[in-house]
């Protein structure tokens, strides 16, 4: 009986036969997964050309103004052209709205307006980008309650200004909507030199097509141009 059984085990292999399942469908495949080459989100979706930008938050005078105005509201509004992700121009228009104050005249209401044509640089990465951007223009005022608490010496109410920005963008993933943080300082020379920091959050909205959009038009019209240089090549 053990011989028979020892002659069996000790038997060399059959040709052809490798052990294992008897058949090869019987046998998982493991494939290594392939990684997907898309980059998320991708920079070129994202549309650049006319923008429009609306922003607010709070405005502190800065300088002798300080002495008379207090925190005020603060709102921008921003249009423009973006070239590329990395490079803007445009006009802004900051509001600067709150109350006049000098102990004898108290919580008089006062605005101030300011227009200015500014370039905006950034540096983007993905859906991130910093920058700066600024400008120059005028000013006008409310009223002439700076010339009551000695900031000037005569009732004129226009003047010359100037604008600095710091901005922290995001872009929302959605073609043309992006928004951040955004630091503002509005320099008036007139007022002896005071000028009014804007603390403010924005939301920004760009009309214009893709960098990927505009990639495929260009090769829709080479192809469309060699298929015809084909064609005129054919009938010759």
């Amino acid at each position: 009986m053990i011989a028979p059984i020892l002659a069996l085990a000790l038997a060399p292999p059959v040709p052809g036969h490798t052990g294992g399942p008897a058949d090869t469908e019987d046998v998982g495949v493991v494939e290594a997964t392939a990684q997907d080459p898309t980059v998320f989100p991708n920079p070129d979706d994202f549309a650049t050309g006319l923008y429009i930008e609306a922003a607010a938050g709070p405005a502190a005078p800065l300088g002798p103004t300080n002495g008379v105005l207090g925190p005020a509201l603060g709102a921008t509004a921003r249009l423009g052209y973006e070239i590329r992700r990395y490079a803007a121009a445009g006009v802004a228009a900051h509001l600067q709205s709150g109350f006049y104050d000098d102990g004898v005249l108290r919580k008089e209401p006062f605005q101030q307006y300011t227009y200015t044509a500014e370039m905006r640089f950034a540096v983007p990465f993905r859906r991130f980008a910093i920058g700066v951007q600024g400008g120059a223009g005028v000013f006008h005022v409310s009223s002439n309650l700076l010339q009551i608490g000695g900031i000037v010496a005569d009732p004129q109410r226009y003047g010359l200004a100037w604008d600095a920005s710091l901005f922290f963008d995001v872009h929302t993933l959605a073609k043309g909507f992006s928004g951040g943080f955004v630091t503002t300082f509005v320099g008036t020379p007139r007022f002896r030199g005071s000028g009014t920091l804007f603390v403010q959050l924005y939301l920004r909205f760009t009309l214009g097509r893709s960098t990927a959009e505009r990639r495929a038009d260009r090769a829709r019209k080479k192809a469309t141009r060699m298929a015809r240089r084909g064609t005129g090549a054919g009938h010759t």
